[in-house]
């Protein structure tokens, strides 16, 4: 703490003798002619109570220092109850020479008759640092350069000392106090410091001190303390207090005009249930948007607020998502009494936290008729795409999602664990993960099946998913659909003569015909028309010559429609050269490059697709995690269409932490690896090799039923 000033008593207020910080500077060294004058009352403290002293100084404190037409920097020196300033100056000081000191330093001081003084707007109860202005009295010096006498300094603002108490307030904690009256505070007038200054009217008209925790009393006797500066001429009014704590903000208007001179230390008691108070409750909230702000912890805080037009759109369980114009959130609570369609409008008493990094309520306390029934449940329609870009807009709202095809099965039991609970959907290129946050008999919708679904977007840690609650909210669209189709690739070996054809065949759903379309650049192919009914459909492709030199690949986009809507799948046609020679693609996982999210990913230079995961780990010597004893990859598909060529083998280098399987197919058609389609993987790395011989999408199936399971990498031949 500051400073030392001794000052006369008063009649009707405890002496206050006060200091405070500084402007910090660094002082230059400079040659010239150094003083030390003693500061006085340099041993007391003050301490803010009824027997308010003095600070004492403290090392490196700063104070102006003047003496003729010199302004210069001092410096406070403090040890026990020894207290000085040095100052050099540039020119000796003559006999008779009279020396002035003020503070806080300000470094365009610069002459004693046109000093500036300021008192902060804003202060901390507790340490009044910086806000009280000081001065000097004229100090008279000898010549040389010892020690030169005592600078005593005087104060040249006032203390109000609130009193803050209320019987039935003693609940509440004062958080800060506020007192307006007519330029009081802020930068004051120059004065001249030799002739008995005086602070007369600053360019502020209110002061703030805030403090800390400190408990309203139920009496006078008892009463929270709060201190602050203010300049004593103008502070002689009938000024506006406000007192804001934990719970309230009061207001009143002083009865009487305040009599302050510099130096004083005046109490102002303010009992809170005097009449002359008005109150209002402090409102921590006003709308969703701004409840959800006030999850910043993982510790339920309690707040008090109030919400416009907030409906309730959704009650499942203990699940209750309300929502505004602006913003949704979750209430976590058993027996809310609410149900969808209720609309809050009101004060609202509510618990809230960080749940994995999504905002939730745990409790809800609604004022009365604050609830009334019969608003309608409101529904967003929006895309995934839309969805991703404004996530934080639609969080936790009710939103419909159309036409969009589940990659991941929506689906749950009343054992279901969470990797079984996740799912995922996409539309075009955009995907999100699905979660059925209830553990009941859930019909859902399988992998494939194009939905529109109601849900409400949500957050599990940094994971983007949306909440599924009820097969009222997932309708399966009867669009077409295809099935199969079998083989879905085509290949001709370099042996094969033209003219061979090959068949295939398409099973469809909800189809009233099938078209094909040959993608072939190299004019290589040809394809018959397409036959059948019923959903069953065919077609035969054929080289049209001998194998040559160069390899040749194309592709037969097949679609199925009902009239109005259409989906399309490939298939992929190749033949061989005369020269096919055998390559190697091979990716060694690394971290990041597997998620939980259902989408692509770029692994070595080659796009492949991953259904959803409920974990992901990884480590250096043993992978990609995939899963865990929680949350196992009970289904966890590998895909891509990114090498053309004759598959000859795949070769996965894995191992499970308790019992899973791994299979492989290409074009549709099972690889075998050893004598099984579907090896079990032991808790050992190993390289587990599947092989054959077809051309087209490569899909790994790891199906962990206990634990992890990891993976190191993949290696694929081919030949082209």
């Amino acid at each position: 703490m500051k400073k030392i000033f001794p000052l006369a008593s008063f009649a009707a207020a405890a002496m206050m003798l006060f200091s405070c910080a500084k402007e910090e500077s660094t002082p230059v060294q400079q040659e010239g002619y150094t003083y030390t004058f003693a500061i006085s009352n340099a041993s007391t403290k003050l301490t803010l109570n009824d027997e308010a002293t003095a600070f004492a100084w403290t090392n490196g404190d700063n104070v102006n220092v003047y003496s003729g037409s010199q302004a210069v920097q001092g410096t406070i020196s403090a040890s026990g109850s020894d207290a000085s300033v040095s100052a050099t100056f540039d020119t000796e000081l003559k006999d008779g020479a009279q020396v002035y000191g003020t503070f806080p330093y300000l470094a365009s001081n610069s002459s004693t008759s046109a000093v500036v003084f300021s008192i902060p707007t804003s202060q901390s109860s507790a340490a009044l640092t910086d806000a009280m202005p000081m001065y000097s009295e004229a100090l008279e010096v000898e010549a040389g350069t010892e020690a030169s006498g005592t600078l005593q300094m005087h104060n040249l603002g006032a203390v109000l000392k609130f009193k803050v108490y209320g019987a039935s307030h003693t609940e509440e904690t004062v958080t800060s106090i506020s007192y307006a009256a007519e330029g009081i505070a802020g930068n004051f007038a120059s004065v001249d410091i030799t002739n008995s200054p005086a602070l007369a009217e600053g360019d502020a008209d209110a002061v703030t001190a805030t403090a800390s925790s400190v408990a309203v009393g139920s009496s006078a006797d008892d009463a929270g303390l709060v201190y602050m500066v203010v300049a004593p001429a103008a502070a002689s009014t009938t000024g506006t207090i406000t007192v804001v704590t934990s719970t309230s903000t009061y207001t009143a208007t002083l009865p009487s005009a305040l009599s302050l001179n510099a130096n004083d230390l005046v109490t102002v008691p303010l009992n809170l249930e005097n009449s002359a108070f008005t109150s209002t409750k402090n409102y921590y909230f006003t709308s969703v948007k701004t409840l959800a702000a006030l999850a910043t912890t993982s510790t339920e805080t309690e707040y008090t607020g109030t919400l416009s037009n907030a409906i309730v759109s959704g009650v499942y369980g203990s699940y209750v998502h309300i929502e505004d114009a602006d913003a949704g959130i979750l209430l976590y609570m058993a027996s809310s009494g609410l149900s969808a369609g209720d609309v809050i409008n009101g004060e609202v008493t509510c618990k809230i936290k960080l749940y994995n990094s999504l905002p939730e309520l745990a409790s809800i306390t609604l004022g009365d008729d604050v609830v009334t029934s019969g608003g309608e449940a409101p529904l967003t329609t929006v895309t995934i795409e839309k969805l991703l870009e404004n996530y934080d807009s639609y969080l936790c709202k009710r939103i419909q999602i159309v036409q969009a095809t589940v990659t991941g099965a929506i689906t749950s039991t009343t054992s279901a664990s969470s990797s079984v609970r996740t799912g995922s959907i996409k539309q075009g290129d955009s995907s999100i993960n699905t979660f059925v946050q209830l553990k009941t008999a859930l019909t859902g919708a399988a992998a494939g099946d194009v939905v529109t679904l109601i849900c409400y977007p949500g957050l599990y840690s940094s994971t983007k998913q949306v909440y599924v609650y009820s097969d009222d909210d997932i309708t399966i669209l009867a669009m077409p659909k295809i099935e199969s189709i079998n083989p879905t690739s085509v290949s001709f070996a370099k042996d094969e003569a033209a003219g061979t054809s090959k068949t295939v065949t398409i099973t469809t759903a909800n189809a009233t015909n099938v078209s094909i379309e040959l993608n072939d650049s190299d004019e290589a192919f040809e394809v018959s028309e397409v036959s059948g009914a019923d959903n069953t459909y065919t077609f035969t492709v054929s080289n049209k010559a001998d194998a040559s030199e160069k390899a040749h690949a194309a592709t037969i986009t097949v679609t199925a429609t009902d009239g109005t809507n259409s989906v399309s799948s490939d298939v992929v046609v190749s033949q061989s050269s005369t020269t096919a020679t055998t390559q190697t693609y091979t990716h060694t996982f690394e971290k990041s490059q597997i998620t939980k999210t259902a989408g692509d990913v770029k692994l070595s230079d080659i796009t492949w697709t991953q259904t959803a995961l409920g974990y992901v780990g990884f480590n250096s010597s043993t992978g990609v995690q995939l899963g865990s004893k929680n949350s196992p990859a009970t289904d966890f598909k590998l895909s891509t269409k990114g090498i053309s060529g004759t598959i000859k083998s795949v070769k996965i280098n894995a191992k499970t932490g308790g019992t899973g399987t791994l299979a492989v197919s290409v074009g549709g058609t099972d690889y075998t690896c050893g004598t099984s389609k579907t090896p079990s993987l032991t808790t050992e790395l190993a390289d587990y090799e599947f092989t054959g011989a077809s051309s087209g999408e490569i899909v790994i199936n790891l199906k962990n039923t206990s634990k992890a399971a990891y993976m190191v990498s993949i290696t694929v031949t081919y030949e082209n």
